[in-house]
């Protein structure tokens, strides 16, 4: 297993009977966290936008059951990153490129073999796919670097070590309480305490979405049903709130799960 030495967020693929779940702690100071819905254009994928209200994705997923997010490497940029004059260098966030054109995370990687990405300067990304597949790509000896997953879980960021020992010190079926809890364990609290947490279920389109490290309710959403209408956006907070309701979007009770 390899764990970014991280101050900010946690990200874990889990596979298990043929279903994998793509999950996240999104650890950050600015509470103002936003869930976007983009259809699909002019042949693109379509594909879900978790992060902030500053238009600039920090993770998702798309149609084909592709997912990304960033773990912060928490200012240690002891292999910093440079242009790479042989590859393309564009405006704006090249993760919205790469996730409405790649399906899996083969097809992913071998974006990154093709794009320039400035972001890896300060952060490194998982990518997992609906297969089972997933990755970890860094900056490291001035060339990405990637960590393939070799077992049914690959875990790394502020909590990687804890994600590792729950599932150790847990056996027996996983399910979304499961995730959740092994979210619960690898959550901040304090400068940068963990904002938003979202469990996408890649077999079934779902996504399990918890607020302020609260784990005992959360928003199930079918992205895939929600992705066939057109381009909408919510602010997280809203979503939690008893009087909204949305059409695929559903507040429900998880009471297993305690705050820690």
């Amino acid at each position: 297993m390899f764990y970014a030495n991280a101050m900010t967020c946690t990200i874990f693929v889990f596979t298990q009977q043929g279903k994998t779940y793509f999950c996240n702690n999104e650890d950050y100071s600015n509470p103002d966290t936003e869930i976007h819905f983009n259809p699909s254009e002019n042949g693109k994928y379509a594909w879900v936008y978790l992060g902030f209200s500053n238009n600039w994705a920090q993770g998702g997923v798309n149609e084909k059951g592709l997912c990304w997010d960033w773990v912060s490497r928490g200012g240690d940029y002891e292999y910093s990153w440079k242009v790479d004059n042989t590859k393309i260098t564009m405006m704006g966030n090249p993760c919205e490129k790469m996730i409405t054109e790649c399906a899996t995370v083969d097809e992913a990687i071998k974006f990154y073999e093709k794009y320039n990405d400035r972001s890896l300067k300060e952060s490194r990304i998982m990518l997992g796919d609906k297969s089972g597949n997933s990755a970890i790509i860094e900056w490291k000896d001035g060339k990405i670097h990637i960590i393939r997953n070799s077992s049914n879980l690959q875990a790394f960021g502020y909590g990687g070590y804890s994600v590792e020992s729950y599932f150790s010190n847990n056996s027996g079926e996983k399910n979304i309480a499961s995730f959740a809890e092994a979210l619960n364990v690898a959550h901040q609290e304090g400068q940068y305490p963990t904002l938003y947490s979202n469990i996408i279920s890649l077999s079934d389109g779902k996504i399990y979405l918890y607020k302020d490290h609260n784990y005992s309710e959360y928003i199930e959403i079918d992205y895939l049903a929600k992705l066939k209408g057109g381009y909408t956006k919510y602010k997280i907070i809203d979503l939690f709130k008893d009087n909204m309701h949305y059409s695929e979007i559903l507040l429900k009770k998880q009471d297993s799960i305690s705050r820690k």
